[in-house]
């Protein structure tokens, strides 16, 4: 998630999310050139941070889980295993 000019990238996804019974939502997060794991544990409680924030303008507290999105059994990565099969 990218933060322009105070305002959420794709924020028309979040906002038709904050109108559902949301329970729980997982935020891949891409390291780029972050090689050190508390830069990455940052950047992580940063995209959480502004998640929360916006849930709460909405009355709702889902679970925010983070995930590396170079992360095997990723749904990004799922049909790079099966072509490396």
């Amino acid at each position: 998630m990218r933060e322009e000019n105070n305002m959420i990238q794709d924020s028309h996804i979040l906002e038709a999310i904050a109108k559902t019974d949301v329970k729980s939502i997982a935020v891949s997060v891409h390291k780029g050139e972050l090689n050190d794991t508390d830069e990455i544990k940052k950047k992580c409680e940063s995209e959480k941070t502004k998640l929360k924030k916006f849930f709460k303008k909405h009355n709702k507290d889902p679970q925010i889980i983070c995930f590396d999105s170079s992360s095997s059994g990723c749904w990004i990565n799922e049909e790079k295993e099966k072509e490396n099969c």
